[in-house]
């Protein structure tokens, strides 16, 4: 049986967090097509969210979220043709909000006045890759792959960089995990034509 503090959880981080998941998680099941991977995905994307609160690691539930909604995101542009504005506003808020929670939980490391900036850098890098993926012809769920992918590399640097340790060899080993993800990825894709 799997307990949890409530009162971590009920934090207004994390009930904005639970509420971005439940909200990205219906966009999800609504947009994909496939029963098998519908419930693959609910189940491990579910389960990756009461691990997170369970171990107070709210980077796995981010990037759970993170995923969800950029699959969202290219699906209301490609399936209902939402304008690419406003597919950038929502991306650039939710990119904003999800950093700022990264960067509140890491308080201490992170000047204040850096905050923003990082945050500011985030969500411009998060803006230019999904700019850069709208035109391949790619399904969805690989695109929102790869950006959260570097995400997870820039959300890293970010860290590191706060700490005043950044250099290659500290990033190294993140790099080397994208690139290895991503190449599989792009390798594996079934482009459209």
């Amino acid at each position: 049986m799997i307990k949890l503090d409530y009162k971590r959880i009920l934090s207004w981080q994390n009930l904005v967090l639970l509420f971005l998941f439940a909200f990205s998680l219906f966009g999800f099941v609504n947009f994909e097509t496939s029963v098998i991977l519908k419930i693959l995905w609910v189940l491990v994307l579910v389960f990756t969210a009461i691990f997170s609160l369970k171990i107070n690691k709210l980077e796995y539930l981010i990037l759970a979220i993170f995923f969800l909604l950029i699959y969202d995101f290219y699906n209301l542009y490609f399936s209902l043709g939402v304008g690419l504005w406003v597919e950038i506003i929502l991306l650039l808020g939710t990119v904003g909000v999800m950093t700022y929670i990264l960067l509140d939980k890491a308080r201490a490391s992170i000047d204040s006045k850096l905050r923003y900036v990082y945050l500011t850098f985030a969500s411009l890098v998060s803006m230019e890759i999904f700019l850069t993926l709208v035109p391949w012809p790619v399904d969805p769920k690989n695109k929102a792959i790869i950006l959260v992918l570097v995400y997870y590399l820039v959300y890293n640097a970010i860290f590191i960089n706060a700490e005043d340790k950044l250099s290659f060899k500290k990033i190294s080993p993140y790099l080397a995990v994208v690139l290895v993800l991503a190449t599989l990825i792009i390798a594996t894709s079934e482009w459209y034509k």
